[in-house]
C-alpha cells in the first residue's frame, strides 16, 4: 500500500512539474512576442501597408478580385472621378493626354500601359477600354443578346459617365455590351 502511495505521488508530482513548466514555456514565449511585437511592430505595419499598396492597380483597389470585376471596378472608380470632377469644376476633365487623368487625380504615367490587359482613355464625359494595336491580348465581351464580341486591335469600349452602359466601337443603342462578360485572352 505504501508503494502504491508513493508511486502515486510520484505521478501527481511529475504532473505538476510537467504543468508549471508548460505554464513557464508559454508565458516566455508570449512575452518574447509581446517584446518582438514593441520593437519590430512598425517595420510590420509598414510591410502590411505595402503589401496593400502593391495589391491595388492604379490607385484603384482591386486586390483579390476576379478579371471581370476588376475591369468593372477599374471603370467605375474612373466614372466615379469623372463625375466628381464634373460636379466640382462644371466642365468635363480635358481630352488630352496628361491632363485627362492629372484632371481625376491619377498618374498619367500609371495609365500609359495596359491595365488589366486594356488601354484605359478618360476623354470628357466617356471612359474607352482600348484594346492595343500590336500586342497578344485579344479582347472578348458579349452584347447584350448574349453574341460574343471581338474587340479588334485599336477598337474601345466606350463608357459614358452619365449612364450605366458601355457600348461596343460606338455608342449606339444597338451596340450595348456587358461589360461583366469581358475576356482578355492572351494569344
Amino acid at each position: 500500500m505504501m508503494e502504491e502511495e508513493t508511486m502515486l505521488n510520484k505521478i501527481t508530482h511529475e504532473r505538476g512539474q510537467a504543468l508549471v513548466e508548460y505554464t513557464l514555456v508559454t508565458t516566455i514565449i508570449g512575452l518574447g512576442l509581446i517584446v518582438g511585437l514593441m520593437l519590430f511592430g512598425t517595420q510590420i505595419a509598414a510591410l502590411f501597408d505595402h503589401l496593400t499598396e502593391q495589391l491595388t492597380t492604379n490607385g484603384v483597389d482591386v486586390a483579390w478580385a476576379p478579371e471581370t470585376t476588376r475591369i468593372q471596378t477599374i471603370q467605375e472608380d474612373l466614372r466615379s472621378r469623372t463625375l466628381d470632377y464634373y460636379n466640382d469644376k462644371g466642365r468635363w476633365p480635358h481630352a488630352r493626354n496628361p491632363r485627362n487623368y492629372t484632371d481625376l487625380g491619377l498618374d498619367p504615367d500609371d495609365w500609359s500601359s495596359p491595365v488589366e490587359g486594356l488601354l484605359w482613355i478618360p476623354r470628357r464625359d466617356t471612359i474607352r477600354m482600348k484594346n492595343v494595336k500590336g500586342d497578344n491580348i485579344q479582347v472578348y465581351v458579349d452584347d447584350m443578346n448574349g453574341n460574343t464580341l471581338h474587340l479588334y486591335d485599336g477598337w474601345n469600349i466606350l463608357c459614358p459617365v452619365t449612364e450605366n452602359s458601355c457600348y461596343y466601337h460606338t455608342i449606339d443603342p444597338g451596340n450595348k455590351v456587358d461589360i461583366s462578360t469581358i475576356q482578355i485572352v492572351e494569344e
